[in-house]
């Protein structure tokens, strides 16, 4: 799904590495671009995670296209159907203190766990907003792709 998903509206979301350049978060997202983006290198944005990075699709024209529409719901869907918890690794990590496994599942989803977690019963409210990134001041431009950044001190 994750593959047809790229050769179909191509790359969503960032993946983030340690400063050790070790992947945390999007490493079967790196995995399947290594095929679909043979020869091609990243963009790799050095961030201390105070800002948020927004990346503008400038081949869609408005969030109301289809193909906008269509990215929306699979990256969305391929999120859901790729997530597979290693619950023994949560529990190591809860109990060494690096997360904290109750302010993040409910407690009959833990309950259920016994080496597969229990369905999510539960939907969090929705923190989506709308981000006007035509509201940014940019301070820097480069000057032969007209890029736009705020350059970081």
């Amino acid at each position: 799904m994750l593959e047809a998903s790229l050769s179909q509206v191509g790359w969503m979301g960032a993946i983030t590495v340690a400063n050790d350049n070790q992947v945390f978060d999007g490493s079967l997202r790196l995995e399947k671009s290594a095929h679909q983006f043979d020869g091609v290198h990243p963009i790799v944005i050095d961030s201390d995670g105070t800002r948020p990075i927004i990346v503008r699709r400038t081949d869609i024209e408005s969030a109301d296209s289809d193909i906008a529409r269509k990215a929306s719901v699979l990256a969305n869907r391929v999120a859901e159907v790729s997530l597979d918890w290693d619950t023994d690794v949560l529990e190591q990590w809860n109990d060494e203190g690096s997360i904290e496994v109750d302010a993040m599942w409910f407690p009959d989803e833990v309950e259920g766990w016994d080496g597969e977690p229990s369905s999510l019963d539960h939907e969090p409210e929705s923190s989506a907003q709308e981000i006007d990134v035509d509201a940014f001041e940019f301070d820097c431009k480069c000057p032969k792709c007209g890029f736009e950044f705020i350059q970081q001190k």
